[in-house]
């Protein structure tokens, strides 16, 4: 746990950014599928046309525009996420590799080839 608050705070302004992000996505999700449960309302109670036109329009301009900033929404998500995922990765296989190069030749001969792998693996 130590290592993770450690990496976190490393690089605290992108990991933050990426679960602001991802929060964000969510509630981008909660909001389309409350459009979805509208929508799918208004297709059940068939009222008028005539008086429905104009608010029809607007909502499906409203339900496009939760679409599209919450298909942005998810992509930038991802993408930071994958980034902040790839940097911690980066700084463990770094950290290892560090730990190995400064440690006793003498305390690494008795590793066996497994558990050096696994460790350079992360696993």
């Amino acid at each position: 746990m130590g290592v993770i608050k450690k990496l976190i705070r490393q690089h605290k302004i992108l990991f933050f950014t990426a679960v602001f992000l991802t929060i964000l996505s969510v509630l981008l999700n909660l909001c389309w599928n409350k459009f979805l449960m509208e929508l799918l309302n208004r297709l059940g109670n068939s009222v008028s046309c005539s008086s429905q036109a104009g608010m029809g329009l607007w909502f499906l301009t409203r339900g496009g525009w939760i679409a599209l900033l919450y298909s942005f929404s998810e992509f930038v998500s991802f993408c930071l996420a994958s980034c902040v995922c790839e940097n911690f990765a980066h700084d463990l296989r770094m950290g290892y590799v560090k730990y190995y190069l400064q440690n006793d030749i003498r305390n690494l001969a008795v590793l066996k080839a497994g558990e050096e792998q696994s460790a350079m693996q992360n696993e």
